[in-house]
């Protein structure tokens, strides 16, 4: 009996030694799939971004939207919480707006106007604040997309072109020229996953 115990416990140890040696890859990738979100949330995610998307084109004719954060650079993770987009102005009626002339402000007002009058039927819970908000126009739905989580929120951002046709000007409504220059939309070129997949063997640019 010791005998076939003595085999027995050290076939089991040698079991537990073949299972344990998993290689890097195999355990990054178990890790990856655990906080992989669900074609479901996705899918799901882009259809409340497009949804917010039209409302703000309705808002500003000639206008044009774009996409960024993780949904957009291809690397969300569940649970899955949060969209990112922005309206960039026609020149024309830009001429009001920028560093030394209005602030956002108005243009964030009429964005949260059209959002409540397109969504608000479909997230009869859905709040869209203005006030305090540094960059964009905070959109709480309530109503969540990943299951446990307390809410889906989206940040739109009201843009202008700069004068050089080079970047945006975006709001921030802490600082007095109400203004910052910046390029969101080469931002998520470069930080998006294909375009990060070409370039593996550089570093990730400041801000991916």
């Amino acid at each position: 009996m010791t005998g076939r115990r003595t085999v027995r416990l050290r076939y089991s140890q040698r079991e537990e030694l073949m299972v344990s040696k998993e290689t890097p890859a195999s355990l990054l990738d178990q890790g990856r799939r655990k906080i992989q979100v669900t074609d479901e949330e996705l899918a799901e995610a882009k259809r409340r971004r497009r949804l917010l998307a039209a409302s703000v084109r309705r808002a500003f004719p000639g206008s044009t939207t774009y996409f960024n954060g993780s949904v957009a650079q291809g690397d969300a993770n569940t649970p899955l919480t949060d969209v990112d987009l922005g309206v960039v102005l026609t020149k024309q009626d830009t001429e009001p707006y920028g560093p030394g002339k209005k602030s956002a402000l108005p243009l964030m007002e009429i964005a949260r106007d059209a959002i409540h009058d397109d969504l608000d039927e479909e997230f009869p819970k859905l709040t869209v604040e203005v006030v305090g908000r540094r960059r964009a126009v905070l959109v709480r739905f309530g109503e969540p997309i990943t299951a446990g989580q307390a809410d889906f929120t989206a940040d739109v951002m009201t843009a202008i072109p700069h004068p050089s046709d080079r970047g945006l000007y975006i709001p921030n409504t802490q600082i007095t020229d109400g203004w910052d220059r910046a390029d969101p939309i080469t931002q998520t070129r470069m930080c998006s996953r294909p375009s990060r997949t070409r370039r593996s063997s550089s570093p990730a640019p400041s801000g991916c």
